[in-house]
């Protein structure tokens, strides 16, 4: 079994290389499930090369098995410099969640319709693509790094840069974004729910991070509309006599 001092090393030599060489490509296709499937399957294809240990608990591009029904997937999330444990509900990836999924990323992602938002609005529907997909959570691993480059991908092709980097610049800015997106995850959790004990559960969970800053709030600050430059044609004054000179000679 490898340990994950081995896997954090080996994800840190080959799953940047990846994002890097995916951030240097210009991506045009569609925004669907499909995509994201190609990202995981680009950003972790190195990984079962590795030997057979690798091969067993890497899985590119594969999305994870559905959980049994009657079984609510929780996870447990520690981190450093926090006094509470935050612990996620995501979706049982059983076939209506799928659906679901990627019947809202065709409804609501249109390109153009997009590139005519407003930052404000663009953060607000990004917010919403962002938590839909962290609740689906469709792989057994990398799927922050995952949807972070498809929501990048996305933004960029609307005309927009979003900035990952800016809430990875410390520990406290790191755990800011983990418990938003946590929040995000549970709240779309408690609407599902049908057994109530379950919806008590997770309120229990949201309750220490109350006062945390949201992820729309975070996003607001990781994204802005990239300003096109607008190129002015100058004519020189021996230009405009040779235009003259032309059109007089017509």
């Amino acid at each position: 079994m490898i340990t994950n001092k081995e896997k954090n090393l080996a994800e840190g030599t080959f799953v940047s290389l990846r994002l890097s060489e995916l951030k240097s490509k210009i991506y045009d296709g569609d925004f669907n499930l499909k995509r994201l499937q190609e990202i995981n399957q680009y950003l972790f294809q190195d990984l079962p090369k590795l030997g057979k240990e690798y091969v067993e608990f890497y899985k590119p591009g594969i999305f994870r098995q559905e959980v049994a029904k009657g079984v609510i997937w929780t996870k447990s999330r520690k981190m450093p410099g926090i006094k509470y444990t935050s612990n996620i509900v995501y979706s049982n990836m059983d076939k209506q969640i799928i659906n679901e999924t990627e019947k809202y990323l065709k409804d609501n992602i249109d390109i153009n319709k997009m590139k005519r938002m407003q930052t404000k609005t663009f953060v607000k529907k990004m917010t919403e693509i962002y938590s839909k997909l962290d609740y689906l959570h469709p792989f057994r691993d990398g799927n922050s790094r995952t949807i972070r480059e498809f929501t990048r991908e996305l933004a960029s092709r609307a005309g927009f840069e979003m900035n990952w980097e800016k809430s990875n610049l410390n520990q406290e800015k790191r755990n800011e974004l983990y418990i938003a997106r946590d929040i995000a995850v549970n709240q779309i959790a408690h609407e599902k729910m049908q057994i109530p004990e379950g919806k008590y559960d997770i309120e229990m969970y949201m309750k220490p991070f109350k006062n945390c800053k949201k992820l729309e709030e975070i996003l607001s600050e990781n994204i802005e509309k990239i300003k096109v430059k607008k190129q002015k044609i100058v004519m020189s004054f021996s230009d405009k006599d040779k235009s003259n000179n032309r059109n007089m000679g017509r």
